[in-house]
């Protein structure tokens, strides 16, 4: 156990000074919009999927089809009862309709992506990033459809929205899995390259997005904690305590409650700048979840270790 929590502050530890760099850059005028929008196109479009296909082509299967379904079972429920709790949630914080969709988004997604992807696999490796993808399936197709609507009003369904390049790259990727496709190497080692882009950059742009907003508004709202400790520690440890009495598999308790215990999602500043909501509070939900994720991730990594 004492291993698990070593690497994963040392990873977080990481994590956070690549953040920090992002926040000086964008403070002292060294990333401007322009580049950090590329880079966030990168990021989604390229670097993410890579590291989607990669995983997916080389650990999936019909063996695992039939294995791993109960993930993808679970992210949905899990979703879907988090979602709910978000909008009864939500009501006690403010009454404002754009400022109340940030903190539904805020309890119902983790930063499973940006964050979680890159950690989960530099602690836990392939295998368990495999079943934390299959987790995330439910919460792509959510995030794309619910979760943009929360922001920009819009109740029209759009399935196109659906399929955005993460989703693809584990589409393609369980598409060669199941039926053994290889890439040549020069494009094998290209999309691998790729990958091991997502997490020095994704933790730079959270760094950047984070510093838009003065510091001093960071830390002065107390519904922002309440609301990062329902993220970071409530929620997470409350669903894997359930899962534990309901004798669930224990592989699937430790992948949801690792899931749901990553920081609040990007999109929080995202979406809401985007159709010209209140990016401000989206923004210092994100900073001190961040922030406070440093100590509460590798206590719930330990956590789990004793569940284990």
């Amino acid at each position: 156990m004492s291993g698990i929590v070593s690497l994963t502050v040392n990873q977080i530890l990481v994590f956070f000074i690549f953040m920090l760099c992002g926040y000086v850059f964008k403070k002292k005028g060294l990333i401007n919009d322009s580049l950090s929008t590329v880079i966030s196109r990168l990021e989604v479009s390229v670097f993410m999927p890579a590291l989607c296909f990669n995983t997916f082509s080389v650990n999936f299967n019909l063996a695992v089809l039939k294995e791993k379904s109960v993930f993808l079972l679970a992210g949905t429920l899990t979703l879907g009862i988090t979602f709910l709790l978000a909008l009864f949630l939500s009501n006690a914080f403010t009454k404002k309709p754009m400022t109340r969709g940030i903190y539904i988004y805020a309890l119902a997604v983790p930063n499973f992506g940006y964050m979680g992807f890159p950690l989960i696999l530099a602690v836990y490796g392939e295998q368990m990033l495999l079943n934390f993808m299959i987790v995330g399936i439910p919460y792509n197709i959510f995030i794309y459809t619910v979760g943009r609507n929360i922001f920009s009003g819009d109740k029209r369904f759009s399935p196109r929205n659906m399929l955005d390049p993460t989703l693809i790259g584990i589409i393609i990727g369980a598409v060669a899995g199941l039926t053994g496709l290889r890439l040549p190497v020069f494009l094998g080692n290209t999309l691998t390259i790729a990958a091991a882009c997502l997490a020095p950059l994704a933790m730079i742009m959270t760094g950047f997005i984070l510093a838009r907003t003065p510091f001093k508004f960071n830390i002065s709202n107390p519904k922002i904690y309440l609301t990062s400790a329902l993220r970071l520690l409530i929620i997470p440890l409350t669903a894997g305590a359930i899962l534990l009495l309901l004798h669930v598999r224990l592989e699937v308790v430790l992948t949801m409650t690792a899931f749901l215990c990553m920081p609040m999602g990007l999109n929080n500043v995202i979406f809401p700048e985007a159709y010209g909501g209140d990016s401000g509070t989206g923004a210092q939900c994100c900073f001190v979840s961040q922030v406070l994720g440093i100590f509460t991730i590798p206590a719930v990594f330990a956590l789990m270790g004793l569940w284990g």
